[in-house]
């Protein structure tokens, strides 16, 4: 994982019936964190983890961000993965 990235705009978005955070970046791309969506669909974070770092393609879309919520009011690093734009940040 690189650097935690400078976010500019934070929301809540739906997934699967639930809500997690996702985040916008400067640069527009859209990171959510895997933490929810594995505490979501019942997945082990740490395996995950590993996994997400042993494929190719996904290691390169993770990047560490910065997350507020209400949980945490202290911005937490997270490992999040960049996803498309419009299917998150759109609802689409």
């Amino acid at each position: 994982m690189e650097q935690a990235l400078v976010v500019i705009e934070q929301k809540e978005v739906e997934f699967y019936g639930d809500t997690i955070v996702a985040v916008r970046t400067r640069k527009g791309d859209v990171h959510v964190s895997v933490r929810p969506i594995c505490d979501l669909t019942g997945v082990d974070l740490s395996a995950q983890r590993r996994r997400i770092s042993r494929d190719p393609v996904p290691s390169d879309l993770t990047m560490s961000v910065a997350i507020t919520t209400t949980d945490m009011p202290t911005p937490c690093d997270e490992m999040g993965l960049q996803l498309p734009w419009s299917i998150i940040w759109n609802g689409h």
